[in-house]
């Protein structure tokens, strides 16, 4: 449950401190932003939630928590459920322990709130989640069930793709190297069901693909650029 608690500062006042700290966060004085976090604690404590996510999660001050830090995120967001970074924030932390199915949501919310590095997250979490589903329908016999691990990691994997196309072209320089080879590496595997005759076959006629993301979806889609 995120909503419905009281904070113990007004809005304006609380968002101005929470703004500090972060501006030194992001300075790397890391130092003084714990200890103003500290005092922010202690005056409302779901306020401080949004920094101590981020020292559960670097181990920075504190011991490395990543259940802390999603509890922290979790508690900011009752304040604050627009608040792009404490998405991120949340969704890393689930990340970090391994929950998938918590990471996604809560990074793509980050995302659509406009932050970017949540994307980048995002499209990492869905990577791993298509291949869990290949890797699963490669261990069943039963036909049902191997078309539709199929056809969910295709889904998965045409969202990491469009992800890193939209990604890569407005903001290049959140991209990393591992995410750039995700990046491929998912159409690789689209590629690679198509070629297996995993799903359904489509033609190319002319210049219709200009980028991964476009062939993505026509691999998806089972069709060409119109040919049929």
């Amino acid at each position: 449950m995120l909503f419905g608690k009281k904070s113990g500062l007004a809005p304006e006042e609380r968002r101005q401190r929470v703004q500090a700290i972060e501006g030194l966060i992001n300075a790397d004085r890391d130092d003084e932003a714990f200890r103003l976090t500290q005092a922010l604690e202690k005056e409302d404590a779901d306020a401080a939630g949004l920094a101590m996510a981020y020292f559960y999660t670097m181990g920075e001050n504190v011991r490395e928590d990543y259940t802390a830090a999603a509890r922290s995120a979790q508690r900011y967001l009752r304040l604050e459920p627009e608040d792009a970074l404490a998405w991120n924030r949340l969704g890393s932390a689930y990340m970090l322990l391994g929950d998938f199915d918590q990471a996604g949501p809560a990074l793509e919310k980050g995302y659509q709130l406009g932050n970017i590095e949540a994307g980048t997250l995002l499209a990492n979490v869905c990577k791993i989640q298509a291949d869990k589903l290949r890797g699963g329908a490669a261990g069943t016999l039963n036909a049902a069930s191997f078309g539709r691990a199929n056809g969910q990691a295709m889904t998965l994997y045409t969202k990491v793709i469009l992800l890193g196309e939209t990604i890569g072209a407005a903001h290049p320089g959140m991209m990393n190297d591992a995410d750039w080879q995700g990046y491929g590496r998912a159409f690789d595997m689209m590629y690679a069901l198509a070629l297996g005759g995993e799903t359904r076959s489509f033609r190319v006629t002319g210049n219709a693909f200009s980028t991964y993301a476009s062939v993505a979806k026509a691999f998806a889609a089972g069709r060409g650029d119109g040919a049929g």
